[in-house]
């Protein structure tokens, strides 16, 4: 049987590009650049910042991928899971790595894998225009990559 229900919504408009900011906390930051290799990682999300203010969705995927990669790295080397043989991999390929699979876990290794697949559509874009959505899906991985893995540690 249903039962009424009453359920309180709260409604705004989103404004245009709104969904397509990257807006890391100073906390983030911090986080970040304390990492090995930090401050590298940090000038890339600044790019990444120019890029996404100014709309270049194909730019930002292609950082969002880099900055992602790098937390990979990072994430392995601190669970003394690292192989140099890694190094030398593209993303897609890494992601079919069992080490890295564990460390992503199912929920981070599916939303990866979808940044890898934007990733080769930017960087080979055929009859692609701009994708702000699908380019906002890194933009989140990031921040949770940042938040999940390195503010918990």
């Amino acid at each position: 049987t249903k039962r009424n229900q009453r359920v309180l919504l709260h409604i705004r408009e989103a404004q245009l590009g709104e969904p397509f900011v990257l807006k890391i906390s100073n906390d983030d930051l911090s986080t970040v650049s304390a990492l090995p290799g930090g401050d590298e990682i940090i000038s890339v999300i600044r790019e990444l910042a120019i890029t996404t203010k100014n709309k270049l969705s194909h730019a930002s995927v292609m950082l969002e991928s880099y900055v992602v990669e790098s937390f990979i790295t990072v994430r392995l080397k601190q669970k003394d899971q690292w192989n140099d043989a890694l190094d030398r991999l593209p993303l897609g390929v890494m992601l079919q790595k069992d080490e890295v699979k564990e460390i992503l876990g199912p929920s981070f290794l599916r939303r990866v894998n979808i940044l890898n697949e934007l990733r080769r559509a930017a960087v080979h874009p055929k009859e692609v225009g701009t994708y702000f959505e699908e380019a906002s899906i890194g933009l989140g991985l990031v921040k949770d990559l940042i938040r999940d893995w390195f503010r918990s540690v």
